[in-house]
């Protein structure tokens, strides 16, 4: 369990609905909570119903995640943490980093590099998250080796989490890694080295039908009116912005919203937490297992069950908000 999930465990405490008001600073602040039984409309994600065959009910069709998160301990090693792909081409070594930029929880530094038969020299990319500069520098070409170490392999379509850095393997010859406090990201395949903004289309964490992945733990949700709301999914609950606790419960029609806490003074409900979000402005996003609409002006999430719910700035409510 990350640090992040650890601190925002909080009590289920049931009560009846009275009110619903945006917070200072264009965050939600839920004051009570309400258990909603009534069906929603039937939800749209791009994709047809498929039938439950346990009771013949139209399910919606939530994409499956590009991403399986798998234990980090199988890297362990020395000091630090260290993978590589699957075909053994790239491989990368992980340590905690000195300090860190802007009050960083517990960040990591390290290296990836990468060589193939017919190639002079390695591929040698470095990162830190700690500093104010740029995430990751290419110092190309590389001497002495570094490469052929046989690390633990990191299949495609797999992620594994160092802290506040996620690395995931989207292809045989490929590793990326992303700094969760500055949205930078990078992969490096072979010699082919890019860097890119978690926080924009990428394609390593773009569907075919241009839905975009949400591999942070934390997901900031971008409003026309450049509102935010944070939304983080603890276990069996959704928490977005001051709602703390969306519960969905499986083969259920029910959407609980659990009693919400007033903002206190400093940087809001997330807390330090804020700064490790995962940008998610107009579109659609898979987060968590929840396939999300931002409309702009509100989220509407759809859950495998069919069930929707929705949050903005100006509330949250059952269905979709109509």
């Amino acid at each position: 369990m990350s640090l992040f999930r650890r601190v925002l465990a909080v009590p289920a405490v049931a009560v009846l609905l009275v009110s619903c008001t945006p917070g200072d600073g264009g965050e939600v602040v839920v004051t009570e909570v309400v258990t909603v039984t009534d069906r929603g409309p039937a939800p749209t994600t791009g994709a047809d119903p498929t039938p439950d065959p346990a009771t013949g009910e139209a399910l919606a069709s939530v994409p499956g995640a590009l991403y399986r998160e798998v234990s980090a301990e199988p890297f362990l090693r020395d000091r630090g943490h260290s993978l590589s792909s699957s075909d053994g081409v790239t491989e990368c070594d992980v340590w905690p980093a000195p300090g860190g930029r802007n009050g960083s929880l517990d960040p990591r530094s390290g290296e990836c590099y990468s060589w193939s038969l017919g190639r002079d020299y390695e591929s040698l990319i470095v990162f830190s998250q700690s500093g104010d500069g740029q995430f990751s520098h290419d110092t190309s070409p590389s001497r002495p080796q570094r490469w052929g170490n046989s690390y633990h392999r990191l299949e495609p379509g797999e992620l594994v989490r160092f802290g506040p850095l996620t690395c995931v393997s989207p292809r045989h010859n490929s590793l990326a890694c992303f700094d969760a406090y500055g949205s930078e990201g990078f992969e490096l395949a072979d010699e082919n080295y890019r860097r890119f903004d978690w926080d924009l289309p990428v394609d390593i964490l773009t569907h075919r039908d241009g839905t975009r992945e949400i591999i942070g733990e934390l997901m900031r949700l971008d409003f026309d009116n450049g509102g935010h709301v944070f939304c983080d999914h603890n276990g069996n609950y959704v928490n977005c912005g001051g709602a703390r606790g969306l519960d969905f419960p499986p083969r259920s029609n029910s959407v609980t919203f659990l009693r919400g806490q007033v903002d206190s003074d400093g940087p809001g409900d997330m807390g330090e937490f804020q700064s490790q979000a995962q940008g998610a402005g107009k579109g659609q996003f898979l987060f968590e297992g929840l396939w999300v609409e931002n409309t702009g002006t509100r989220a509407i999430f759809t859950t495998p069950e069919g069930r929707n719910f929705w949050v903005g700035i100006d509330g949250f409510g059952d269905g979709r908000g109509d």
